[in-house]
């Protein structure tokens, strides 16, 4: 989402009129949920994708005549096996799409873009809203904790990461959960965390890797992540809150080490929690933490062998079962 606004921000501020069409509601077997997006100007789709195929094609066609009018609009189109809108193949599904036109030069848009982009770059929490109907529609703004408190608390009443709601002016708005994945803290700098963050943060993830050795705790090494930190394991949550949205993925170089930041992360509400080993590695930090006093039901908030068992060996491979385990985590929350 990042490189999208970030492209949108450009294009405003060098005065060129563009389009951004939102998936704001799917039904059936649409390819692509609620916030799939997809940046369209004058000479066509700009990035991102609404699902692809004929219905992607629609969806231009349709961006580049909002362009021409100057106008905002809701529009609902069918999906068929073969793409959208084909008689005899319907399979049922359709997106509904918000159709949003940008002026070019609009300080105000390039502003909420801006704020968007800091948001996003620092993983702090926020809701997106859209006015999608009334005097106010084609706006976007966000909605944090900090810039408006009553606001961001009623937002969050809102079951699931996207969703219609009526404001208090009876305006159909679409809000948007941003940095909907939460953060993913990485423990341990070495190979399988160079391959697995990039992989994160192509698909959505803000990664921030702790590591306490220099040399492996260098943003060089980890440059898509939001944050490189140096610190020790066993002081790693000192500096960091981890909450119920955020994922922890433990593959330092030792089980001292691993047994150090478990230790911390069970006492923490943390979403997800992953550790890197063997079966036997995972029986003897078990037991020491058992010895500890953690219980059976603190433990079981551990995903251990981390990722999905798909034969993985290399580093790489590795990296892409415990990115396909984040990435089914996070579908099934919404």
């Amino acid at each position: 989402m990042k490189k999208l606004v970030q492209e949108l921000c450009t294009r405003l501020a060098g005065g060129e009129n563009v389009v951004m069409i939102t998936v704001v509601a799917r039904s059936g077997s649409a390819p692509r949920g609620a916030g799939a997006r997809m940046l369209v100007g004058a000479q066509g789709r700009l990035g991102g994708t609404v699902g692809g195929g004929a219905l992607e094609h629609e969806a231009e066609r349709i961006a580049l005549q909002a362009l021409e009018r100057g106008k905002c609009a809701v529009r609902e189109l069918p999906v068929s096996c073969g793409g959208a809108a084909e008689p005899g193949m319907v399979c049922g599904g359709a997106v509904k799409l918000y159709v949003q036109y940008l002026r070019g030069g609009d300080e105000t848009a390039v502003a909420r873009a801006e704020e968007m982009i800091r948001l996003l770059d620092e993983g702090k929490e926020a809701w997106l809203v859209v006015t999608l109907t009334g005097e106010d529609g084609g706006c976007m703004e966000t909605v944090s904790p900090q810039s408006d408190p009553a606001r961001y608390a009623k937002l969050e009443e809102l079951s699931g990461g996207c969703d219609f709601f009526e404001d208090e002016t009876g305006q159909a708005c679409y809000a948007e959960r941003l940095n909907r994945g939460g953060t993913v803290y990485v423990f341990g700098g070495g190979h399988v965390s160079q391959e697995l963050v990039p992989l994160l943060s192509h698909v959505g993830f803000q990664c921030v890797v702790l590591e306490d050795r220099a040399q492996f705790a260098s943003p060089a090494l980890f440059p898509d992540a939001r944050r490189v930190m140096l610190t020790g394991f066993d002081r790693a949550l000192d500096d960091i809150c981890i909450g119920k949205r955020d994922y922890a993925v433990v593959m330092t170089r030792g089980h001292q080490y691993d047994l150090a930041v478990q230790r911390q992360l069970l006492r923490t509400d943390a979403g997800y929690i992953g550790v890197m080993g063997s079966r036997h590695k995972k029986e003897y930090i078990f037991g020491k933490l058992r010895e500890e006093g953690f219980t059976d039901t603190d433990l079981a908030r551990v995903v251990t062998p981390v990722g999905l068992t798909i034969g993985a060996e290399t580093p790489a491979e590795v990296a892409v079962s415990v990115a396909a385990q984040l990435i089914q985590t996070r579908a099934a929350r919404r």
